[in-house]
């Protein structure tokens, strides 16, 4: 365990240059316990990344600015170990205030958790007997992440060098031409989160086209290969993965110009990393990542700047797992001793049960990458019915007596907001009146003018993939409805538009129908006949049954499809 006041010290490169940093120097700075990156801002330059025989010295960029920071040559000097998120910050202080928490809970005095924290007793006695869910979330990068993050994603991280070393050396073809050329790599998309949720999307251009990270690459990873399975296997043991529903990928960084840029999640992470040394953003500070070495964290802010001296491909294996209780037990290793065990109670209050995660496909970058690629081949095999519903002018009751007449189940609003949209439709408001109504909600404006208008934007990446995805829910049993401005779908170009796209067959078996003021729904007519009649008479058949019976609780026994 390193003591939190050093691990992350502050010197700038021109002290440490100006001074040379000698091998005298150097070791007496490591025996004041301070190991790791020394951190310079607004470097010229020409200040190249070199390595002496005691130091590297790693030039790396954050956007526009230049930045180097100097580490110890050997990986053994390097910081190693249970580090906390951050030296100080508001990250830092509110992860504090869940430790002083959890070691009131386990029974420590509070001079003892002073000392631990590095605190005074005073600040003790103000936070160790809170509520942590009314704690309020620190303000820091990718805020609407953290503000929507459960309290189970939090916890320090946790840094072993050359964990994986011994398993890359074995076999007899090198490990990253042997990843490199089996697995199934796709471009990495940018991504972005929603300002209100946090949730991960595909970031797309003005003109509905997604936008890749030159030289990044990502593959998910099933099995098979003797020494990345023997890799995971070592991993799930230290990290004490047990969650079923872990999710592991690859990231492949054809040079130091290959980026990724700083971003959170809220389920933890197991990461290693293989060939070319490369320097890690972990809450806007340096480590450098060697090739073998594990890093496990939380929702800590990462990302890999770039650096234009590597020229070596880096590639990293990711593990994306939800933490357990036994997890949770030990997510705070730089303050915890030889403590009592908590008990399940105990556990409860810094964890509810009810938690759930922001990001709980366990997708990351890669996950939503690859996905993009695989929704491009969606169709339906079997008959499947899409909605369209507009709320024009209508009030809110006599809309969601239209929703519950035909039991829909999930709303996409694709409308392209303007100045005629009453404020109680605004996406806000509705999106408030669905969870109400515990209607799954989603806002993906289509038809804008920078792409082109609506037919030009569905047949872009972004429309495409909101088609798909309509679908896909349809095909999982979801009632599913597009919903735009005007009441009469005719004089509404989204609506029209879209179920003209659907029941072309391109989708696969797709039927549209139209709720308005009638008690039923009208049928889209297509241009594909055959196939139109028989979605027709399948979709047709399920309204039927929905709403046909003599009571609303009579209608929800079966989905239209």
């Amino acid at each position: 365990r390193v003591d939190s006041s050093h691990i992350w010290p502050h010197m700038t490169v021109e002290e440490a240059v100006s001074q040379d940093l000698n091998e005298q120097k150097l070791r007496r700075w490591h025996r004041r316990g301070n190991c790791g990156a020394i951190v310079g801002q607004n470097v010229k330059a020409d200040v190249p990344s070199v390595t002496t025989s005691s130091t590297t010295t790693c030039r790396y960029f954050v956007g526009a600015a230049e930045r180097t920071a100097i580490f110890p040559t050997e990986p053994e000097k390097d910081i190693n170990g249970a580090l906390p998120s951050a030296p100080s910050g508001p990250l830092k202080d509110y992860e504090d205030k869940l430790k002083a928490i959890d070691l009131c809970n386990r029974g420590l005095n509070k001079a003892e958790v002073a000392r631990r924290l590095g605190q005074s007793e005073r600040w003790v006695a103000r936070w160790w007997k809170q509520i942590p869910q009314l704690i309020p979330k620190p303000q820091v990068r990718h805020a609407p992440l953290v503000q929507n993050a459960p309290l189970i994603s939090f916890r320090d991280l946790e840094l072993r060098r050359g964990f994986a070393l011994d398993s890359i050396a074995t076999g007899d073809c090198d490990l990253m031409d042997e990843l490199a050329s089996t697995l199934a790599w796709v471009p990495a998309r940018r991504a972005t989160r929603c300002a209100q949720t946090g949730e991960l999307r595909v970031r797309y251009t003005a003109e509905g086209f997604s936008t890749v990270q030159p030289g990044r690459f990502v593959a998910e990873y099933k099995g098979g290969l003797h020494r990345v399975d023997t890799i995971l296997q070592r991993v799930a043991e230290v990290a004490g993965i047990r969650d079923p529903g872990s999710r592991v990928f690859f990231n492949r960084y054809d040079s130091g110009k290959a980026t990724c840029p700083t971003h959170r999640h809220d389920f933890w992470t197991a990461m290693v990393s293989f060939g070319a040394e490369r320097v890690a953003l972990i809450e806007e500070r340096p480590l450098l990542l060697r090739s073998g070495d594990l890093l496990v964290f939380g929702t800590q802010c990462h990302g890999c700047p770039a650096m234009p001296d590597i020229t070596d491909q880096r590639i990293s294996l990711v593990v994306f797992f939800r933490p357990d209780a036994d997890n949770l037990e030990r997510r705070w290793a730089t303050v915890q001793e030889e403590d009592a065990v908590q008990s399940e109670d105990q556990l409860k209050v810094c964890t509810p049960s009810s938690a759930r995660l922001v990001d709980a496909a366990l997708c990351g970058c890669p996950g939503i990458s690859l996905e993009l690629v695989a929704r491009k081949g969606t169709r339906a095999a079997t008959p499947v019915a899409v909605f369209s519903i507009g709320c024009g002018q209508l009030s809110p009751g006599l809309f969601f007596e239209r929703i519950e007449r035909f039991r829909l189940q999930e709303l996409w609003d694709v409308r392209s907001l303007g100045a005629s949209v009453a404020p109680t439709w605004h996406p806000s408001r509705l999106q408030q009146f669905c969870r109400a109504q515990e209607l799954a909600y989603h806002h993906t404006p289509l038809g804008r003018s920078e792409a082109g208008g609506m037919q030009r934007h569905l047949a872009s990446d972004e429309g495409r993939d909101i088609l798909a995805r309509i679908v896909q829910s349809a095909m999982r049993g979801q009632r599913v409805a597009i919903l735009g401005q005007p009441d009469l779908w005719k004089e509404c170009e989204q609506r029209r538009v879209m179920a003209d796209v659907l029941v072309s067959g391109t989708f696969g078996q797709v039927s549209v129908f139209h709720v308005g003021s009638a008690a039923s729904a009208e049928p889209h007519e297509g241009t594909c006949p055959s196939l139109t009649s028989t979605c027709l008479q399948q979709g047709t058949q399920a309204i039927h049954q929905i709403t046909g019976s003599s009571s609303p609780s009579e209608s929800s026994k079966r989905a239209p499809n």
